[in-house]
């Protein structure tokens, strides 16, 4: 017992402190766990969390396009690989760009019992993406105007 309690206390001392943030998801799409840095960043009680609606967390605006995402992995029961969610900071104006990697989870009876997965923010891998991409749209066109 003091072995499994002590590898329990590793694991959650590694997805407490690790930056990405790391969610389960129940077969009905009630959030069952999500990083305690995101509660804490969005001022919410752990208690409240019990059982609480996935797309609660999300701005009444982006529900919209994020709950297709939800509810066809959800039926599908196959992984969710590199999806972006774009969400809003409403301090900044400005979105977040988060890739979300997920895989459905199954009891030791085979049972579907939801998904686990990590959401990493890549907003800065985004924005100098994009602008690479627009320095190499200029030079091209500096290019074309040479020749």
């Amino acid at each position: 017992m003091e072995a499994l309690a002590a590898s329990e206390e590793k694991y959650r001392s590694l997805v407490e402190q690790i930056g990405d943030i790391v969610f389960h998801i129940d077969q009905n799409g009630l959030l069952t766990y999500i990083s305690p840095h995101v509660l804490a960043a969005m001022g919410m009680n752990p208690e409240l969390l019990s059982k609480m609606p996935v797309l609660n967390l999300i701005p009444p605006e982006y529900r919209e396009c994020i709950a297709p995402i939800v509810d066809t992995a959800l039926q599908s029961r196959t992984p969710l690989s590199g999806a972006e969610i774009h969400v809003p900071e409403t301090a900044t104006r400005k979105s977040r760009v988060y890739e979300v990697n997920a895989t459905p989870s199954f009891d030791k009876k085979g049972e579907f019992t939801g998904f686990s997965g990590i959401a990493r923010d890549i907003t800065e891998r985004k924005t100098l993406q994009n602008e690479v991409a627009a320095s190499l749209k200029e030079k091209e066109i500096l290019l074309k105007e040479i020749h």
